[in-house]
């Protein structure tokens, strides 16, 4: 099998992702409020993602009725290395005029997310329960017992950690009470660090 072959399935992939990312593209349930919070802050929000740019752009597209919508959009196909190399948040940081990696968060649900961050020089933050790594629908995800939901959301957190994060939080809502500490631990810098995620 040659290169034609992996473009033609590349094609093929792209083209699927392009007919059905609409239907999923409901955000995940605190995710807009938490945005929302962020902004009132005063912090940015950068999104990079693993998706080609016409896949991205659709579904930011499909997210923006929402209210939810990065200050900025960074692909994997933007940038020269896609994750865990840090190009695209370096991109983020550069589109924010950020000179100092450490006035930013990266907050994702993959270890190839807080790799990417930390390789960037960021805070990282490990979404456990809402994240590619449980690998639940909302649905599934509001039935699951307690316990077994308390064990899931540890042995993500696990992974996350042994990747590096910082910190951990269940879905990114949780993730304001991580932010106020970093930015308390910041407080002696000039400038507010914005929050990237995705």
């Amino acid at each position: 099998h040659g290169e034609a072959d992996i473009d033609r399935v590349y094609g093929l992939v792209e083209q699927s992702l392009l007919e059905i990312i609409a239907r999923y593209a409901v955000p995940i349930p605190g995710t807009v409020e938490a945005v929302v919070a962020m902004r009132a802050r005063g912090l940015r929000v950068g999104s990079c993602t693993g998706y080609p740019r016409p896949v991205a752009e659709r579904l930011a597209a499909a997210a923006k009725p929402f209210g939810l919508q990065p200050d900025c959009l960074v692909c994997a196909t933007d940038v020269p290395k896609s994750r865990p190399a840090p190009d695209m948040c370096r991109e983020v940081l550069r589109r924010f005029e950020i000179s100092d990696p450490k006035r930013a968060v990266k907050i994702g649900d993959t270890e190839q997310d807080v790799l990417e961050g930390r390789a960037a020089g960021m805070w990282t933050i490990g979404i456990t329960l809402t994240g590619s790594l449980v690998g639940l629908s909302e649905a599934e995800l509001v039935v699951l017992p307690a316990p077994e939901r308390d064990v899931l959301e540890r042995e993500v957190g696990e992974v996350l950690q042994a990747a590096g994060a910082d910190f951990v939080a269940p879905d990114v809502s949780s993730c304001l009470r991580i932010l106020e500490f970093i930015e308390e631990e910041s407080a002696a810098r000039p400038t507010r660090a914005p929050g990237v995620w995705g």
